[in-house]
């Protein structure tokens, strides 16, 4: 099942690629593209890897990492490259979501419906997730067709653009149907605006639902809360950030050794061989969950929204005080590399901006409401949205006040 497969963990090693995707995601975003190309390639050579049977998150996962992976990269090879592999899955969804079963699919090929060898037919279930999680799979279901759609688009392939898009459209009024009065309930906690992004993240009804979520406390599935505060973090709750970072941070798994274990009874591997205290029945340490950490970390830093970067959304407010200010070099995003720096001042702080990072609708620098902010760029007072201080793609630098 594994040979040749990307680590989702060192020494337990039972590659899902629900766990492997968000792997690959944090190695973009780590800048080793050339390490998440390999994972990439391997995922689409093992569509539905993990458990015997074929979950129907996986399609949609996997077209999801392809299109990150392009937008990191803007690598023209290898889109045309792993096109035809994409457009495979994009069928496939189309095929299970829109036609009466069963639904033939092969484990080790893009294959599916009456062309998988008889031998070689395992059903893919609509919803099949963990036992039954449809909000999750469809979540998946959408972003992976959006994804399929930006390739087409980059490829200048109109057509194939026209069609995944207006599918993609008609998969999200199908999800806001179902489950849009509730969308943290159950599975749909982890997946909705991180990562699938299925909405806005301001202005929308996501927002409104998913921002009190709040902090949360490492427990159970270590990966679960990570994602419930990534949702709620997105939805413009500060604390969700970098509180439950705090926590678990603080974690005793994470004191000396810096890794999680999956928090449940799952396949640990070879994990039982050695010497140690750690409990042998669970995976340890476990890839997904110490992605989770890392992914919010970077966003707590900076992330996409959109065609903007949003700077600083998940820190807290002792650190624009601090005098030893902050810095990030050379962190990756869909927008080029990004150098930022922030020095504390007297009267508040200077935001410098540099490295290639461009994105076209601007940056956006977000601040604590308690420090009552106010910006300039080049002496022009900046003006002020939802989420923070709008700030143009060429800007260098950035004065920042704080009030009374």
């Amino acid at each position: 099942m594994n040979e040749g497969a990307p680590d989702v963990a060192e020494v337990n090693y039972n590659v899902f690629n629900r766990d492997g995707v968000y792997v690959a995601n944090i190695l973009q975003k780590a800048g080793r593209a050339d390490l998440a190309a390999e994972a990439i390639d391997y995922f689409l050579a093992h569509p539905f890897n993990g458990r015997s049977y074929p979950e129907a998150d996986n399609p949609g996962q996997i077209l999801w990492i392809m299109g990150e992976h392009w937008r990191f990269t803007r690598d023209r090879a290898w889109l045309k490259r792993v096109y035809p592999a994409a457009q495979k899955l994009a069928d496939m969804i189309r095929c299970y979501r829109t036609t009466d079963g069963p639904h033939w699919v092969q484990m080790d090929a893009l294959t599916f419906g009456d062309t998988v060898p008889a031998d070689k037919r395992r059903e893919l279930k609509p919803g099949r997730c963990d036992g039954h999680n449809p909000a999750y799979t469809e979540a998946f279901d959408l972003a992976g067709m959006r994804a399929v759609a930006s390739l087409a688009k980059a490829l200048g392939k109109d057509k194939d653009t026209t069609e995944y898009d207006a599918f993609a459209a008609e998969l999200l009024e199908k999800y806001d149907r179902a489950y849009g009065s509730d969308l943290p309930a159950k599975y749909g906690s982890y997946c909705v605006l991180w990562p699938c992004r299925l909405y806005p993240f301001s202005e929308s009804k996501a927002c409104d639902q998913f921002k009190d979520l709040g902090p949360q406390k490492p427990e159970s599935w270590r990966y679960f809360p990570l994602a419930r505060a990534h949702q709620s973090l997105l939805a413009g709750n500060r604390e969700a950030g970098y509180r439950t970072l705090e926590s678990h941070l603080d974690h005793p798994q994470m004191q000396r050794w810096y890794a999680f274990d999956e928090g449940g009874k799952s396949g640990s591997g070879g994990w039982g061989h050695l010497r140690t205290t750690w409990n042998g029945s669970v995976a340890m340490p476990h890839g997904w969950a110490m992605a989770e950490v890392h992914l919010l970390i970077r966003d707590c830093l900076a992330y996409e929204d959109s065609d903007r970067l949003v700077l600083f959304a998940g820190i807290p407010e002792s650190w624009f005080k601090n005098p030893q200010g902050i810095t990030i070099r050379n962190l990756p995003t869909h927008f080029g590399s990004l150098n930022v720096s922030w020095e504390s001042t007297t009267e508040g702080g200077t935001l410098r901006l540099e490295g290639k990072a461009a994105p076209p609708a601007g940056f956006v620098l977000s601040l604590p409401e308690s420090l009552n902010p106010s910006v300039s760029v080049g002496g022009k007072t900046s003006g002020q949205t939802e989420r923070g201080f709008a700030l143009p793609a060429n800007a260098k630098q950035a004065r920042v006040e704080f009030g009374p």
